[in-house]
């Protein structure tokens, strides 16, 4: 099998001692007729290191994981994870990919599926007081008052109408309500919505224009205004429609 993994640095090495709690979102990649994409997987995981593993070719690298997800995940929607850890040396880096030993395999309903890959975003990492037991599993989800407080926007999507990752939406804090606008990169407005925690109109933007026409494949911006317990606050960034 063909391993690849996704190493990220730190903007200052972790503090022995401290706990930290670590967070990032997570969506099965596009499925089409023609790719062997499809699979789940298990063992899932992040694990703390002081640069980029030395990886043999496409092998699997034997990493001890801070963090691993024990479900086999298929999922086209955006899901977050968050999990608590205390450090024990100063990483500076972190390295997600398959860490279980044993990873067990979901291939829901599709035939002939022999490939599994992800899109990954958002990490996000601080230092916290959240005590946690060694018998506890890692948190995940949206089951932890840090998560639910934050704003995530995806940075792409593939509007193939295929059902996995197909239309672009931001998830809210609870109570939120947002007026968010998307246009090309020279400002020509594309889609514009009004959402809250729960959902938005139409349910996001689904790569179409103002007059229901297909946009090309690239970079788009996105503003976002935001009205929460907070007050109003102002959001931009740039998403990739992938076709």
């Amino acid at each position: 099998p063909r391993h690849e993994y996704l190493t990220g640095k730190f903007s200052q090495p972790l503090q022995p001692g401290q706990r930290y709690s670590m967070s990032f979102a997570l969506t099965s990649g596009r499925v089409h007729d023609w790719v062997d994409a499809g699979m789940g997987i298990s063992g899932l995981g992040v694990a703390m290191g002081f640069g980029a593993p030395i990886q043999e070719g496409h092998e699997k690298l034997d990493l001890h994981a801070q963090f691993e997800i024990h479900e086999a995940l298929v999922d086209p929607d955006w899901r977050n994870y968050t999990f608590v850890f205390q450090a024990d040396e100063a990483y500076t880096h972190f390295t997600f990919g398959l860490l279980g030993k044993t990873p067990r395999i979901r291939e829901d309903d599709v035939e002939g599926r022999t490939l599994a890959y992800y899109f990954v975003d958002d990490f996000f990492i601080e230092p916290t007081e959240m005590q946690i037991s060694s018998s506890h599993r890692p948190i995940r989800g949206s089951s932890t008052p840090e998560l639910e407080k934050a704003l995530f926007v995806p940075n792409a999507f593939t509007p193939d109408l295929n059902d996995v990752n197909d239309r672009w939406m931001p998830s809210l804090p609870e109570d939120a309500r947002a007026w968010i606008t998307v246009t090309t990169r020279w400002g020509n407005v594309v889609w514009q919505g009004v959402m809250d925690s729960e959902g938005a109109q139409g349910q996001g933007w689904g790569g179409l224009d103002m007059e229901g026409k297909l946009c090309p494949a690239g970079a788009y911006a996105w503003s976002i205004r935001m009205e929460g317990l907070d007050g109003v606050s102002q959001h931009k960034g740039l998403l990739q429609l992938i076709r």
